[in-house]
């Protein structure tokens, strides 16, 4: 794990010194969060800080590419991917996408990934078996990515809620990885980590910077891979209750905008002020306690999904636990 822990700090670096970059050429760009319907910030929020955390992921996971034997033809895929999904979040930040174009291109970077070989093949499911997909495996695994994707953008709403939701789930995925013996899943968790760390100083309330789309999308595209890549079983099985528990906030809330939309007969990703973020801050808790909240749910949620592992196959959860508690 030396190797890991050596690019996740470099990332943190990176995210460190591309986040005020990153505000600069926002501010000068007029590249803002201006108030609206929706908004819960004050002012204008510079919002290119997603260009940061790209930066931050890409550059280490580059330089390991040259490591040459290591590196695997998914990891070719996910960066491919990401960066489809990093350009159609800065073109949306810059500019301006339909709901439909994102939605097409996003789907693009799902295929991209199944090119290269990723795919949900087969489920296990705790006290049940476990269940190959068949022909069913692609269309299941675009819907998963294409749809974390989407639920990790929606739910971007308050500062630092977006990092602080997937955090926990980030690194279960990388835990997991290590403890199933595919290193290189567990480095790019490592990586991802050492972005959001880097970045989260300037995105906490009163954020300086914004995420943006150019963030929100790559995040969760990345972390619908990881979470997938990071539950699969030695035998190429994907232990499916890990990566749905430990992001069933974000999930939660898209699936409740989607029906919610549906019902008022308008497009189910036309933006809306009634996400489980905005209720909170509604009810009468800060911007702060908000975030914190939900973050503190994801995580408690996380350790659902590694205890029930725990108990359902031991020597997997053993190790899982052995690492994330010292």
């Amino acid at each position: 794990m030396a190797p890991g822990f050596g690019l996740a700090v470099l990332s943190l670096v990176i995210a460190l010194v591309a986040t005020p970059l990153c505000r600069r050429l926002a501010v000068r760009y007029g590249v803002l969060a201006r108030r609206n319907h929706r908004s819960v910030h004050n002012g204008q929020v510079p919002k290119l800080g997603g260009g940061a955390i790209f930066l931050a992921v890409l550059l280490p996971l580059l330089s390991m590419a040259l490591w040459g034997p290591a590196w695997q033809p998914e990891l070719t895929g996910l960066l491919l991917g990401a960066t489809i999904l990093f350009v159609v979040g800065t073109v949306d930040d810059v500019r301006g996408l339909g709901c439909n174009c994102k939605l097409a291109l996003q789907t693009a970077g799902g295929l991209v990934v199944l090119l290269f070989g990723f795919r949900i093949d087969a489920v296990t499911l705790p006290g049940i078996g476990t269940f190959s997909l068949g022909w069913a495996s692609v269309p299941l695994t675009l819907l998963w990515v294409v749809g974390i994707t989407n639920a990790i953008n929606l739910i971007d709403g308050l500062d630092a809620l977006a990092v602080g939701v997937v955090f926990s789930a980030i690194a279960l995925a990388g835990v997991l990885a290590f403890a199933n013996g595919h290193a290189m899943v567990a480095v790019v968790a490592a990586v991802l980590l050492g972005a959001l760390v880097g970045f989260l100083p300037y995105n906490l309330h009163p954020a300086s910077i914004f995420m943006g789309d150019s963030g929100s999308l790559f995040l969760g595209f990345m972390v619908a891979w990881l979470t997938i890549a990071g539950a699969r079983t030695g035998q190429g099985e994907v232990m499916l209750m890990v990566p749905v528990l430990s992001l069933a906030l974000p999930i939660t809330d898209t699936l409740m905008a989607i029906v919610r939309r549906v019902r008022r007969g308008i497009h189910p990703f036309v933006a809306d002020r009634e996400h489980i973020h905005h209720r909170l801050l509604d009810a009468g808790l800060s911007h702060a306690t908000s975030s914190l909240l939900m973050s503190l749910v994801s995580f408690l949620l996380t350790l659902a999904a590694l205890l029930i592992l725990h108990l359902s196959l031991a020597p997997v959860g053993t190790i899982a636990v052995s690492c994330l508690v010292p």
